[in-house]
């Protein structure tokens, strides 16, 4: 059985996460026909150049969202684009 359009979806709109947010890494996932999981990691430091990081935890630095909202995120707009479809 295939990957249904929601399915591609919802795998898409996960694997984007790293692209809104900078300092998240997407790990694992595993999508079934009634829910979703994920394995994500959230970096206060990232690679910026050889041998150096970004701190993204300091004053004026970029605010990591919590692992709450970004659940939250991820399903406010897989959600969206699913309605549009249907």
């Amino acid at each position: 059985m295939g990957i249904n359009e929601a399915g591609k979806i919802i795998t898409d709109t996960w694997q984007k996460l790293e692209k809104t947010y900078p300092y998240v890494v997407v790990d694992e996932y595993c999508l079934l026909p009634d829910h979703f999981h994920g394995i994500l990691w959230i970096q206060e430091l990232i690679p910026y150049g050889p041998g150096s990081k970004i701190n993204l935890a300091g004053p004026g630095m970029i605010k990591i969202k919590p692992l709450g909202q970004l659940i939250g995120s991820f399903k406010t707009c897989s959600t969206k684009q699913i309605n549009l479809m249907n």
